[in-house]
């Protein structure tokens, strides 16, 4: 007992340093391997099973305890029934964690020894009792099958179960079988935390949203079984998506040493779902479209599964909130993967849109204080993490080329189990002999310093020769070292575009077609405020959370002024602008401006809201009988369709 305190000891300095191995290439070999066999009783919350473990000594001498973290609430000493190591006996002695144990596990005693630096076998027959119900589901959570931890007197880091590290073949009730069959193995890759279930368990969700039976289609890449769950009645789809996931693995593991699971899931979700996303470590949903295009299947599932295994929210889980930077890192392996597979890269924009929306909100004149709790609406941190993004590729574009590339890919192996910062960037910039100035890293804390671009008088000489002249002259606000783009809209609707240099203000355009309007950065490519006002999307954003504080001045001006420097006037903006002014008395402007908007909008997306609005601006003007109809025609509109029935009946003026 004396040296199993010792251990106790030892282990609660250890688990403090826990840490989740990397999928390298180089440390597979040694890391414990698990192949798990288990038979699940979900109404009895229990399983019973097999687990042999491929162990390496690295210890240096012959090894003969190791010690294993296993649940065991009751504190049974009955649920191991059988350990062999190298094919001989070995004795159990448990300890529990409300006894001062770290945690509840056992010690084995081997009576042969494990050598250093080879690989032994440990075969262990267990029971387990620690599932739970969540949601509708049967789940074995975290220790529930055997974890070794290490050598009882082990002075490094304990190892955990990895990605890679278990493979299963499960056994599970019949009842199960009727709506979706086969494995999901789900590890969190959060300290030492594992969860396994079978995905058949959730047929509520499933046979809800699909209302149909499953079949699972299944590939071998590298190793990697890839498994698509579809339709049992559609199953060019699950081919279709089965090619696709299997086109990404093969890219990723021919471009990065990463590894993925052992085992690879791909589920269907509802169509009303926008976009892939991450179900469990290693599944993913992919909204059910029959009729998508194979491309936009590949860019869904590309950008997935690219921000889960290369990148660091996936190495995270899904549980654990990661930085600015870390984001900015997973975005930034979608974009490679987006560009040396020709794919579509318009998704950036939309990230960029949350930087814009960043820069209205922290420059612009109409705006008194800051806007939005990241803890309220999240929009202070998605802000940083598009600002962290657009940092990064400012950065990979001061460097040599292909240079990044080689720095994510090292960031990736060395820190995605661990963090990105600063300081981390700092020193893998200089194992590859590289420097930034200061104010780069800078940016990632503190945000980009304020940029800003504005175009301040422009002459048009007429036709020299076979081209039209026109002279655009610049103010510049800390942009002097930027190159920035100036463009013409020719009279045909065509862009023709020259670049102001560094350090200048004016630049002569020849345009081959007359010029209709000048614009500064046209294709929004350089982080300029004049750019974030012009940004349809980033005005939305601040102007939801400038509604959600009920900021409604703030957000009146801020559209007024934007509006009158050429912010499209698109049906959502339409919609926050009339709102801002109707709760500021402008009933009149508001008025007219949703009467103009619901007369162009026939096809908006916002047509029944601006409607409702438009409604309710008559009843605060007097005008009833406008406001019934606008009333009667918004009812027509999901969405507002109670609403304006209601009003229908009760005046507005009166309903508040």
């Amino acid at each position: 007992m004396g040296r199993l305190r010792t251990f106790f000891l030892t282990s609660l300095i250890l688990l403090a340093g826990v840490t989740v191995v990397h999928a390298q290439v180089d440390t597979i070999a040694k890391r414990p391997y698990y192949e798990l066999t288990a038979s699940l009783a979900p109404t009895q919350h229990r399983a019973t099973g097999s687990l042999l473990l491929r162990y390496v000594n690295q210890t240096g001498a012959d090894l003969h305890q190791l010690v294993f973290a296993m649940d065991n609430p009751q504190q049974r000493e009955d649920l191991i029934s059988r350990v062999r190591v190298n094919r001989r006996s070995a004795e159990v002695t448990w300890f529990f964690k409300d006894q001062g144990a770290p945690f509840d596990g056992f010690e084995l005693d081997a009576k042969r020894s494990m050598p250093p630096d080879v690989v032994s076998e440990v075969e262990i027959s267990f029971q387990s009792q620690t599932a739970v119900d969540r949601d509708d589901l049967v789940l074995y959570q975290g220790d529930w099958f055997p974890r070794v931890v290490g050598p009882p007197d082990t002075t490094g880091v304990t190892v955990d179960r990895s990605l890679m590290d278990v493979d299963g073949t499960i056994d599970y009730p019949v009842e199960w079988r009727g709506a979706l069959s086969g494995l999901i193995l789900r590890e969190d890759a959060i300290g030492d935390r594992v969860e396994l279930f079978n995905a058949a368990a959730g047929i509520k969700h499933y046979g809800i949203v699909m209302g149909r039976n499953l079949r699972i289609l299944e590939d071998e890449l590298y190793g990697i079984s890839v498994r698509t769950f579809t339709p049992s009645d559609d199953e060019d789809w699950g081919s279709r998506v089965l090619r696709q996931i299997s086109e990404v693995v093969e890219y990723y593991k021919r471009r990065t040493p990463v590894t993925p699971p052992l085992i690879l899931n791909v589920v269907p979700d509802g169509a009303d779902k926008q976009h892939a996303s991450v179900l469990f470590a290693n599944t993913l949903t992919l909204p059910y479209r029959p009729g998508q295009h194979t491309a936009d299947i590949s860019l869904e599932l590309g950008r997935a599964l690219t921000e889960l295994y290369w990148g660091f929210g996936g190495a995270a889980g899904p549980d654990v909130r990661i930085s600015a930077m870390e984001q900015a890192f997973s975005h930034y392996g979608v974009l490679m993967w987006s560009r040396e597979t020709n794919r579509d890269t318009s998704w950036v924009e939309q990230v960029d849109s949350r930087f814009h929306a960043g820069l209205l909100a922290r420059h612009h004149p109409a705006i008194k204080e800051p806007v939005g709790d990241p803890m309220e609406n999240g929009f202070a941190g998605e802000v940083g993490a598009a600002n962290a993004f657009l940092t990064l590729r400012m950065l990979e574009n001061s460097l040599p080329p292909g240079s990044f590339a080689e720095l994510y890919d090292k960031a990736i192996v060395q820190y995605a189990h661990h963090g990105m910062d600063r300081d981390k960037l700092t020193d893998l910039l200089a194992e590859q002999g590289l420097s930034v100035d200061d104010s780069m890293l800078d940016a990632f804390d503190n945000g980009l310093p304020l940029m800003d671009a504005r175009i301040v008088y422009t002459e048009n000489r007429g036709q020299i020769l076979d081209a039209w002249a026109t002279e655009v002259r610049v103010q510049r606000t800390g942009a002097d070292a930027l190159l920035i783009p100036v463009g013409i809209v020719q009279t045909d609707g065509t862009l023709f575009i020259e670049v102001l240099q560094p350090g200048r203000d004016s630049v002569l355009l020849r345009s081959p077609l007359p010029p209709a309007r000048t614009v500064i950065d046209p294709e929004q490519t350089l982080p300029l405020l004049s750019s974030a006002g012009v940004d349809a999307e980033a005005v939305g954003l601040v102007a939801v959370a400038l509604a959600q504080e009920e900021r409604w001045p703030e957000l009146r001006d801020l559209i007024d002024h934007l509006d009158r420097e050429g912010l499209p006037r698109t049906g959502e903006v339409a919609n926050f602008w009339a709102e801002a002014l109707l709760h500021t008395g402008y009933y009149t402007q508001a008025r007219d401006l949703l009467h103009e908007a619901v007369q162009s909008g026939s096809g908006d997306d916002e047509l029944g809201n601006n409607l409702l609005l438009l409604g309710k601006s008559y009843d605060l003007l007097g005008q009833r009988s406008q406001a019934i109809e606008a009333y009667r025609s918004a009812a027509n509109h999901i969405g507002v369709s109670a609403e304006a029935t209601h009003l229908i009946e009760t005046p507005y003026t009166q309903a508040n």
